[in-house]
């Protein structure tokens, strides 16, 4: 079985990661992580990605707007959204997806109600196509799920950074959604992370580095010096937290659930087989 991985939620287009995302490319590659998912959260970003896309074929391309750049969102966002979701120039076997969207209710309360409109927006547009949804949730997991629920043609979804409760995890699951966890979640910190690690069921993890973000805290990296010591540092010397990481995220879920690493390894290729199904063009 290809034992390669897939970072399912990562801004390759965050100066942090600098000109040269080769460099990146090939560290990852180091530790077994072969293809990217790169994650929009404004319209500024789109055509970047579009175009790290182009450049490189194991990019996987996901357009939305984040919860919180919803305030000042002006022009014509939707037409253009559309006909980049619609463009077929620089595709090989992967279509785009829709993301990073969803709802944060851990931000200012005034922007709620413009957040469920353009959230609700993007749905309707990934159900128009078909598209799957990488989906940020902050104390909103219950509302997303009420909102999706009207849309029943998206053929999947994925809540990245998932730290919900195991009612949330069986609601997801009926509706055919997947997980991805990060160094944050693994965090010894990060009871509610661990606890819905604990919860998910094997078949439905995925992993993320969500890079390049903040430094990982000290206890999550402890002796893996191995593993980042030719990580870059940041403008501001902090370690960016790169897809080169994951291998570190496995070895801690595995530890959490109690199970091999390398079995563990192994469900998780078969479950992003099945999760970037949802992402292979008609043509393949």
């Amino acid at each position: 079985m290809d034992q390669e991985l897939t970072d399912h939620h990562v801004h390759l287009q965050n100066p942090l990661f600098g000109g040269d995302l080769g460099i990146v490319f090939d560290r990852s590659r180091k530790n077994g992580i072969t293809r990217w998912i790169c994650c929009a959260t404004a319209p500024g970003e789109w055509s970047r990605i579009k175009e790290i896309g182009s450049q490189y074929p194991e990019v996987l391309t996901a357009y939305g707007i984040h919860p919180w750049f919803v305030k000042g969102m002006s022009g014509d966002w939707e037409t253009w959204l559309k006909i980049l979701l619609d463009d077929r120039s620089g595709l090989t076997s992967y279509r785009p997806g829709l993301g990073e969207i969803g709802l944060d209710f851990a931000v200012r309360k005034e922007t709620f109600p413009l957040q469920e409109e353009i959230f609700v927006k993007q749905l309707a547009i990934a159900d128009e196509r078909s598209l799957p949804v990488v989906i940020h949730s902050v104390r909103s997991v219950n509302r997303i799920l009420d909102l999706i629920g009207s849309y029943s043609r998206i053929p999947l979804f994925l809540f990245h950074g998932f730290c919900g409760s195991g009612d949330q995890i069986t609601r997801i699951i009926d509706r055919n959604g997947f997980f991805s966890f990060s160094l944050r979640e693994i965090d010894e910190k990060n009871q509610k992370g661990r606890a819905a690690i604990q919860e998910v069921p094997r078949d439905r993890i995925l992993l993320e580095s969500d890079g390049p973000g903040k430094i990982p805290p000290r206890s999550i990296l402890g002796g893996e010096r191995n593993l980042i010591s030719q990580l870059p540092l940041g403008p501001d010397h902090f370690l960016l937290n790169e897809p080169g990481m994951i291998p570190r995220t496995l070895q801690e879920i595995a530890r959490i659930k109690k199970i091999d690493e390398d079995d563990l390894r192994n469900q998780i290729v078969i479950n992003q087989a099945r999760f970037l199904s949802s992402w292979k063009t008609k043509e393949v």
